[in-house]
Parts: C-alpha cells; sequence; structure tokens
C-alpha cells in the first residue's frame, strides 16, 4: 500500500491520471519513506535509523512521509522505544504520515491522544479497519487463514502462544 501511495501522490500532483472516479490530494514539497532493504553491507537498524535522521532533519510541515515497519532489527522494547520517539516527532513536524507498525497494540493507546492520528489495522484476512488491532496473534490468525498448514502444526502454535502467554 505504501509504494501505491508515494506513486499515486507523483502521479496525481504532476497531473496525471489516477485509476479513481475523483481524489483529494494534498500537495507536498518533498515524499519520503523508509522501506525495508533486500540487503545491506551495513546493519539494516543503522540504515533505517539513517534514514529517519535525514527525513527528520529535512521534511517540512508540506512533506509526506512513508514509513514501514520501523525498529524490527533489533529487541522488541528498543524498537518499540524508537518507534514512540519518532512518531512524536513526527507528528510535531505535521508531516502527513503513513507509518506501518507491528506495534500497533502497544503504540495505538499513545498516538490516540494526538487529534491528528487515525488508526487503522489490517485484518487476518487482509481488510482495512478502524481502530487498533484487537488480537496479540496477528500471525496465527494469518496462518490459519492460510490453510496452507496441517490442523497438528496449528495446535502446536496454538499450545506453543498459550506456554509463552502463561509465561509473562
Amino acid at each position: 500500500y505504501l509504494k501505491q501511495i508515494g506513486l499515486l501522490q507523483m502521479l496525481g500532483q504532476s497531473g496525471s491520471w489516477l485509476p479513481c472516479e475523483r481524489a483529494t490530494i494534498r500537495l507536498t514539497d518533498k515524499i519520503f519513506s523508509v522501506m525495508p532493504l533486500a540487503s545491506s553491507s551495513t546493519g539494516e537498524f543503522f540504515q533505517e535509523m539513517l534514514s529517519v535522521g535525514f527525513i527528520l532533519s529535512s521534511l517540512s510541515s508540506s512533506s509526506l512521509v512513508l514509513i514501514d515497519e520501523l525498529g524490527r532489527s533489533t529487541s522488541s522494547e528498543d524498537g518499540l522505544a524508537v518507534t514512540i520517539a519518532i512518531s512524536e516527532s513526527l507528528l510535531k513536524s505535521e508531516a502527513f504520515t503513513i507509518l506501518v507498525s507491528h506495534f500497533s497494540q502497544e503504540l495505538s493507546p499513545i498516538l490516540e491522544c494526538f487529534g491528528n492520528v487515525a488508526i487503522w489495522s489490517l485484518q487476518a484476512d487482509h481488510r482495512l479497519k478502524t481502530g487498533s488491532i484487537s488480537s496479540t496473534s496477528y500471525g496465527i490468525e494469518f496462518i490459519k487463514k492460510m490453510r496452507s498448514f496441517s490442523h497438528e502444526f496449528i495446535k502446536d502454535i496454538d499450545d506453543i502462544e498459550q506456554k509463552i502467554m502463561t509465561r509473562q
């Protein structure tokens, strides 16, 4: 979705045809993106932070920022802390930002306090809905809907998840 948003922004702002009946596009001065790297000679987290640092020092309130999954290449605690700090900086900048995060359960209550935040979640059936994701087991729900795994394998996943949840 994020790549499509960036492409549609460029097409619409340049006056090109868009594949829709009508569109409202906010004019931007710059488009920034942070997307996962296929491979890198330096660490993925290092590259991600270099990109984000450049964005935070270069954006304006008229910028479009597209970020896919911050903090994936570090511990969960570090990733969440970095994602919250970056999200707050982006909110203060007033740049139009679309941030995709696997930290939705932790991030949503913090960001919902801001009046200019809309929270959407991708469900296991690939549908977008308003609000944060209701389950912490999105990945497991997704695997169950794939029907590519045996019932025994799914039962093993459920059992392991239960053991992990009782330890916390």
